[in-house]
């Protein structure tokens, strides 16, 4: 199927009249034409930007570079480099990599085909790109149209089997970012399905929580208890320890499993929208408001469940609203009448201390024991000894032919602390599996994070870090040596002395 595509990719270069010995066409746009290309694409490339700094940070020294078009062909960004110089020049932002201005590449063929391709050294059609290697893939907006695709290309010595892989992740990661904005902004009109309705996401269930840690297998047991009952639900827990995932295995093992689940991301409730994202509204209630009226989350979840994600961040008047429905079981639209009621199952997940919220004035004390039937917590994963049971559930999701942890890498995840819990081992593993040239990831591809500032960071010796701090001591006084002396904790004579040990103007 690959060799079809490039056939066909080259069929219609030679059909244009080009030549492999042709040189490439150069169209790029810059000054007010990049401007406004990058203006035009910024929703796309808000949620690209986090993405492609820690690509930057994975191959900082490495031959890779990174980069996403739109569906015309124009670079939107680009990370890292290939370190030769009139590469990285054709593939600077504006450049246009379409069929028709490169020939047979990697993104052109993904803009004309909609499908992953992988271009590898003379396949390209211009001989002046068969030193490398391109791999792109498909990316779609949260509504489902292509807008581009996503490309990462090297030298076709530095070709690795992932590469393509690792633009599919790339291209879900930015989709799934994009999509949850708009489930954020958009919610009411997604959940205008009637109510009972089976949900249309494919929810995770219990068999999705990996491990075997007694910490993990406890909440498991107790959770699949309260699956069979109809108390409410708040579950504790870090961010990144899966609580939505233990939430959705509750719904799914329920007799709500075949109803609607509704996530509601408290935090990102807006003040002034509180009770028309509850309530919903009937048409014309208020200035801007859709002639069709809208539902409410809860009376779109009747029958079902609904999640309060991150409860613990809703704003006192939200609060209010929210024991409303619970209190009554019955909602009234804005700018309606009629009282609707609602039966709905209510799980809530937090990772603040509910009580210590109470006490400090924030949170309802009558909420909570509202929303307080049984509660259950998930563990963070330092305190798991099932990280390595986890890494290689992880890795066989990540991959069809997984690879393997050495038993240096495995030690290595176990030391390690986890502040970014389960979400950050998915990134770290993400990364090692890349790095890796064989089937195995050895310890050297296990990287954190704070490993990378340290390297950036090279340590300093006692005289170089002397100078550096008199330095910046002077210049947070503007060069005042009784106050950078002070700051110091030195007499103004050691100071003099030091600036001209050093060499130092002030």
């Amino acid at each position: 199927m690959e060799q079809l595509i490039i056939n066909e990719s080259w069929k219609r270069c030679q059909q244009s009249g080009s030549s492999p010995t042709d040189a490439a066409l150069d169209l790029r746009l810059t000054g007010k034409e990049l401007h406004d290309l990058l203006e035009r694409n910024e929703p796309l490339l808000k949620h690209l930007r986090p993405v492609f700094e820690q690509i930057q940070r994975t191959v900082h020294d490495r031959e890779y570079l990174a980069a996403v078009v739109n569906a015309e062909g124009f670079i939107l960004s680009r990370a890292g480099g290939i370190r030769i110089r009139q590469i990285d020049e054709r593939l600077e932002v504006g450049t246009n990599w379409s069929e028709e201005n490169k020939g047979t590449n990697a993104m052109g063929v993904v803009l004309h085909e909609r499908k992953s391709a992988l271009i590898h050294g003379d396949h390209h059609f211009y001989e002046e790109n068969h030193v490398l290697t391109c791999a792109a893939s498909p990316l779609y907006d949260a509504d489902g149209v292509f807008c581009g695709a996503v490309n990462i290309s090297t030298t076709k010595e530095n070709y690795h089997p992932l590469l393509l892989s690792w633009t599919k992740a790339v291209a879900d990661s930015v989709h799934s970012k994009m999509t949850a904005e708009k489930l954020k902004q958009e919610r009411p009109v997604m959940l205008e399905s009637p109510p009972g309705k089976n949900n249309p996401e494919n929810l995770y269930t219990f068999q999705n929580i990996a491990g075997s840690c007694e910490n993990i297998t406890a909440v498991k047991k107790l959770a699949k208890r309260a699956a069979l009952t109809d108390y409410p639900v708040i579950i504790y827990g870090e961010s990144g320890t899966g609580k939505e995932l233990l939430a959705q295995s509750i719904h799914s093992g329920g007799d709500r499993a075949e109803r609607i689940f509704v996530p509601l991301n408290c935090s990102a409730l807006p003040e002034s929208l509180i009770e028309s994202e509850l309530f919903g509204y009937e048409k014309g209630a208020f200035t801007g408001a859709s002639q069709r009226g809208k539902a409410g989350k809860f009376e779109a979840a009747d029958g079902g469940t609904i999640f309060l994600d991150e409860v613990g961040d809703l704003s006192l008047k939200a609060q209010s609203a929210l024991l409303r429905v619970l209190q009554e079981k019955t909602i009234t639209r804005i700018g309606g009448y009629k009282q609707i009621s609602v039966n709905v199952r209510i799980l809530s997940a937090t990772n603040k201390n509910l009580r210590t919220e109470i006490a400090a004035g924030r949170f309802r004390e009558d909420l909570y024991y509202r929303l307080k039937g049984i509660y259950l917590t998930m563990p963070p994963l330092r305190n798991r000894s099932d990280i390595c049971e986890i890494a290689e559930f992880l890795l066989k999701k990540m991959e069809s032919n997984s690879r393997i942890l050495s038993e240096e890498a495995k030690a290595k995840l176990m030391h390690y602390s986890w502040p970014g819990n389960i979400r950050e081992l998915e990134s770290v593993l993400m990364q090692g599996s890349f790095l890796s040239e064989g089937k195995r990831i050895e310890a050297e591809a296990i990287q954190f994070e704070e490993e990378y500032e340290i390297k950036r960071s090279p340590v300093l010796s006692l005289e170089e870090a002397e100078s550096e701090t008199i330095r910046h001591a002077l210049e947070a006084v503007d060069g005042n040596i009784s106050k950078a002396a002070e700051r110091l904790h030195v007499g103004r004579n050691t100071l003099y002395s030091k600036l001209k040990k050093y060499d130092i103007s002030y």
